[in-house]
C-alpha cells in the first residue's frame, strides 16, 4: 500500500471564503453566514417507519442477507452522537426537531403547506450555516444524500457515522471529502468521539489530492495539509472504516 502523501493542494483555508461565496452566487443564495461551532445533524426522516420492518439487501456478490433496524436504535445513536458534539462545545441543528423551534433559536418552522422547493431551500440554508455536518447512517439506503453532497461541495467538515459490522450504503460512505466514522458501541466510545469532534473542528479545511486516497478533504494543522482519511486511521484507529460486504443474519 502506498504511503499517504499530499501531492497537490487544490483549496487552501485562506482561499475557502472566496470559493464558498462564488458557490453561493452560482446557487443563487444570499445572506447565509457560516457558524463555526454549529453542526447540521442528519438522520433518515423519509418513511422512518420502514426501518422498523425487516428488509433484505443484496451486496455486489449477489449474496442475500437480512437486517432489522429498530427506529429507536437509530434515534438513540443519533442522540448520543449529538451529545458528543455538545460535549465538544459544538451546537447542533437537527431537521428532525423543526417542530420544536424552541430547541434551537435558528430552527425554521417547516409546515405542511410549504412546497418542496421551499422546504429544500430551508434545509439547504441550514446545511450551509453549519461549519460541520453529521450524518447518522445506520441503514443501507437513506434520505440524506442531497445534504451530504452539499456539505462536501461547500468544503464543510462532514462526518458519516456508521456501525461496525452493519452494511452501509456504498454511495453514502464512498463520497469523497468526508470523514467516515465506524463505531462498534457509541456509548462506550463517547470519550473518543468527543475528542475526535473537538480536535477536528479546531482545524481548518481545504481540498487536495492524496497519493493513496486521491481527491480528499484536507485538514490543516499548523499550516500543514493532512489527508483526513489518514488523520482518522492514524490518530483514531478505533474509528477506521472498512466496508462490510455482508450482514450477519
Amino acid at each position: 500500500m502506498r504511503d499517504c502523501a499530499i501531492s497537490k493542494v487544490l483549496l487552501r483555508p485562506e482561499e475557502r471564503p472566496l470559493y464558498v461565496r462564488q458557490l453561493m452566487d452560482y446557487d443563487g443564495i444570499n445572506g447565509v453566514v457560516e457558524i463555526a461551532d454549529l453542526c447540521y445533524c442528519a438522520q433518515p426522516l423519509t418513511d422512518l417507519t420502514l426501518l422498523e420492518r425487516e428488509f433484505s439487501v443484496r451486496n455486489f456478490s449477489g449474496a442475500e442477507a437480512y437486517v432489522k433496524l429498530d427506529a429507536e436504535m437509530l434515534k438513540a445513536w443519533h442522540s448520543s452522537a449529538k451529545e458528543c458534539l455538545h460535549k465538544a462545545q459544538i451546537k447542533t441543528y437537527d431537521p428532525g426537531e423543526v417542530t420544536h423551534p424552541g430547541q434551537f433559536i435558528l430552527n425554521p418552522q417547516v409546515t405542511s403547506t410549504q412546497n418542496p422547493r421551499q422546504v429544500y431551500d430551508i434545509d439547504n440554508t441550514k446545511v450551509l450555516e453549519g461549519r460541520l455536518f453529521l450524518y447518522t447512517n445506520l441503514w443501507g439506503s437513506t434520505g440524506a444524500g442531497i445534504e451530504e453532497t452539499t456539505a462536501v461541495r461547500y468544503n464543510k467538515l462532514p462526518f458519516v457515522l456508521v456501525q461496525k459490522g452493519r452494511y452501509a450504503s456504498r454511495m453514502g460512505t464512498g463520497m469523497r471529502r468526508t470523514l467516515v466514522i465506524a463505531v462498534d458501541n457509541i456509548r462506550k466510545r463517547e470519550d473518543a468521539l468527543v475528542t475526535l469532534f473537538k480536535k477536528t473542528s479546531a482545524l481548518e479545511t481545504g481540498i487536495g489530492m492524496c497519493e493513496r486516497h486521491k481527491n480528499v478533504l484536507l485538514l490543516f494543522e499548523d499550516g500543514k495539509p493532512i489527508c483526513s482519511d489518514s488523520y482518522v486511521e492514524e490518530r483514531f484507529p478505533e474509528f477506521a472504516f472498512e466496508f462490510e460486504k455482508t450482514i450477519p443474519k
